[in-house]
C-alpha cells in the first residue's frame, strides 16, 4: 500500500500532494481536524488485515488493541468479512464493548497471554 510517509512526505503537513486514487470527496458537516483523521485510522486498520495479512472470509484473526481506533476499525472490516474474531485489552472492563463490536473472543492482555492463546488455540501460528 502505497501513501503519505512511506512513498513521500507529508501525511502530518498542512498541506500536501497526494495521488488522485487516494482523493475523496466528501459531503459532511465534520470539522477538517475531525475528518483528517479518517483515512489513517482506515487505511492503516485496511492495509494490515488486506494488503499485509491478507485475510478472507471465514479465517480467524487476533486484533491487539481492540478498543483503540485502528482496532476498532480493524473489528469492522473482520466483521463483515465474517473473520471469527480474537481481540485483546488490558482493561476487562472493556470486554463487553468489544464483544458488542463484534469479538468472538476476549483476552486480557497481561502475563497469562500466551497460555490464553494457545488455551482457546492449541495450534497457534504466531509471527
Amino acid at each position: 500500500m502505497k501513501g503519505l510517509g512511506k512513498d513521500f512526505n507529508g501525511s502530518y503537513a498542512e498541506y500536501a500532494l497526494i495521488p488522485t486514487k487516494q482523493f475523496y470527496s466528501v459531503d459532511m458537516d465534520m470539522e477538517w481536524i475531525d475528518l483528517a483523521t479518517i483515512p489513517e485510522t482506515y487505511y492503516t486498520a485496511y492495509g494490515s488485515l488486506f494488503k499485509s495479512l491478507k485475510i478472507k472470509t471465514n479465517e480467524s484473526s487476533l486484533i491487539r488493541g481492540g478498543t483503540s481506533s485502528v482496532g476498532i476499525t480493524a473489528l469492522q472490516f473482520a466483521k463483515e468479512l465474517k473473520v471469527d474474531i480474537i481481540s485483546t485489552k488490558r482493561n476487562p472492563n472493556k470486554i463487553k464493548l468489544l464483544k458488542d463490536l463484534g469479538a468472538e473472543n476476549v483476552i486480557i492482555d497481561d502475563e497469562n497471554l500466551e497460555s490464553n492463546l494457545f488455551y482457546l488455540f492449541p495450534v497457534l501460528i504466531i509471527f
